[in-house]
């Protein structure tokens, strides 16, 4: 890391920038050496000879006059901002801190103390503030524990645009980052909670249809065990946000492991739901004899099961995946040499 790319982490704080520049300077440090110091140990290097540091700015802010009038939830409310990357949307200041008097005023007040800082709509904080600010153990903050389960219940609505509530589940396209980053942090604390990766889920479905992208979610997902109860759930969902993005090699990865796993299961239904994408994946990827397998075994699946929808679903593929197989008979037939016929006899 250069001289530069420090500073982008510093978000070219000034107070941060000379503190870092009086640690180098006190220890003579090169730009390599500081790079490596500050790739290590982050904002505990921004400690000077003389006992001044970042950690000291804030807590002589934290114990102002000014800081003290906020309330008793004033530094949970630091917690908050800082444990979101892209801070707290002030749309949604209300919604999120409904229980706390004065919320908006306390926000103002932060900007004041150079606490926090307004950006695109976002009270966000700078990178080394976050560092120290943000809760060591999210579980133990209350607030934060409020503030998830409100995301969590916000990502309920179904991706449906014939359901009420579906337009308002665009929030998710300008709050894609703070959401991946609640459940990087909350699948990894709470692994084996059912209701954080069937939220985990919505959250992917909506980014599927509002915003698709690939996401850090996506190989947490593939890395679970085998018998953990969400994953092939996991693994069907996440099959659709690679074909949204076009990654149909990935899609079929997961759709197999997925089919495994309903299969070891005994889920029927499931397993004729991710043979039918699966068949679709292949189809985009010119695997056609593959696809027609699967698509075969899922037809025999609803057929057991007297599904009839899902049976009508099943055929339809299926005269797809033939007419296309044809069609590359077709042009393979057209494309072999003529016939070498010998001569009549004379």
């Amino acid at each position: 890391m250069n001289a530069p790319n420090i500073l982008e982490q510093l978000e070219f704080h000034p107070l941060s920038i000379t503190l870092l520049a009086t640690v180098a300077h006190h220890n003579k440090w090169d730009t390599a050496r500081l790079a490596s110091e500050w790739d290590e140990r982050r904002t505990d290097i921004l400690k000077t000879e003389h006992n001044k540091s970042l950690t000291m700015t804030i807590e002589l802010s934290i114990s102002s006059r000014m800081f003290r009038e906020l309330g008793p939830e004033a530094r949970d409310l630091l917690g908050v901002i800082a444990f979101f990357p892209q801070g707290v949307d002030e749309k949604n200041i209300d919604w999120l801190f409904s229980t706390i008097p004065g919320r908006k005023n306390i926000f103002d007040k932060f900007c004041v103390l150079s606490l926090t800082y307004r950006i695109d709509g976002f009270i966000t904080m700078l990178a080394p503030l976050r560092d120290l600010l943000c809760p060591k153990d999210p579980k133990s903050s209350l607030l934060l524990g409020t503030t998830k389960d409100r995301y969590f219940n916000r990502l309920s609505v179904d991706v449906d645009p014939d359901m009420p509530g579906f337009m308002e589940a665009r929030w998710i396209m300008s709050e894609d980052v703070n959401v991946e980053h609640l459940f990087d942090i909350f699948t990894a604390i709470d692994v084996n909670s059912n209701e954080v990766w069937t939220t985990c889920v919505h959250f992917i479905d909506h980014l599927s249809y509002h915003k698709p992208r690939l996401t850090v979610l996506g190989p947490k997902i593939e890395r679970l065990p085998d018998d953990h109860p969400s994953k092939p759930l996991c693994l069907l969902h996440l099959s659709q946000l690679f074909d949204k993005v076009g990654n149909e090699v990935g899609r079929k990865r997961v759709l197999t492991r997925a089919s495994q796993l309903w299969r070891e299961r005994g889920d029927d239904g499931r397993l004729a739901e991710t043979l039918m994408n699966l068949s679709d994946a292949n189809r985009l990827l010119d695997l056609h004899k593959e696809g027609i397998r699967q698509v075969e075994e899922a037809l025999k699946i609803c057929e057991r099961l007297g599904d009839t929808v899902e049976q009508a679903q099943c055929l339809s593929r299926l005269s797809w995946l033939l007419h296309e197989e044809n069609q590359l008979l077709r042009c393979s037939l057209m494309l072999l040499p003529p016939p070498c016929i010998p001569p009549l006899p004379m």
